[in-house]
């Protein structure tokens, strides 16, 4: 190849075809016609040519990785993002001026049908610490939200479980340990009449369920 094509090609080849060249015109110099400050300096450009080559690679593969490591952030936060706004989303605890503070719509505006009391529930236990839980529809439409709470230690519900299914199952809890649990529906702005509640483990560990009254 001529000279100008020899100093213009990809990086790859010319980093190969540099060492190979300055190694060889650093071997005789005097068969180019050149001194050996000349070949000197030919392999001193030929040198930094290969260092900085694979400076590049390493950044580019740093780069690479840091992109890719980026873009699964991005659907990682996306995926936690939406999980626990949907809930916020559903309970009706949480005002339009709240979703609107963090640059979220506010609940569209419609009119939905009353939403109806669950009915029916029961919770069941298992020894490896899950708990199923089911409950009736009654009428409810399937774009209907479920929140199912969970009676704490100093007499309040809290909130375990949202979403639109009707069967449940959650993990967590100690067999034996007595727990009482409730469901509402809710849509939009309104809340349904909490369920029945349903106790598990109710006379301790001996392993009963029972429907508290």
């Amino acid at each position: 190849m001529n000279l100008s094509s020899f100093v213009t090609q990809a990086d790859a080849p010319l980093v190969s075809s540099a060492e190979f060249a300055a190694n060889t015109i650093g071997a005789a110099p005097g068969i180019f016609g050149l001194t050996a400050g000349g070949a000197s300096a030919i392999n001193t450009a030929s040198a930094l040519l290969s260092t900085r080559y694979d400076e590049y690679l390493a950044a580019k593969s740093a780069f690479d990785s840091a992109v890719k490591a980026k873009a699964s952030a991005r659907d990682n936060f996306a995926n936690v993002f939406t999980t626990y706004l949907q809930q916020s989303y559903a309970n009706p605890a949480v005002t339009d001026a709240a979703l609107a503070s963090i640059g979220l719509d506010s609940r569209p505006s419609r009119t939905v049908r009353p939403v109806r009391q669950p009915l029916e529930l029961v919770v069941t236990p298992s020894t490896n610490g899950y708990i199923a839980a089911k409950w009736k529809r009654n009428q409810n439409t399937t774009a209907t939200t479920f929140v199912l709470e969970q009676l704490s230690a100093d007499n309040q519900w809290e909130v375990i479980w949202v979403g639109t299914r009707i069967r449940v199952e959650l993990t967590g809890f100690t067999p034996g340990v007595r727990e009482t649990f409730r469901v509402y529906a809710t849509k939009a702005d309104q809340n349904s009449a909490p369920s029945n509640t349903y106790t598990i483990y109710e006379n301790g560990g001996n392993g009963e369920i029972q429907l508290a009254a």
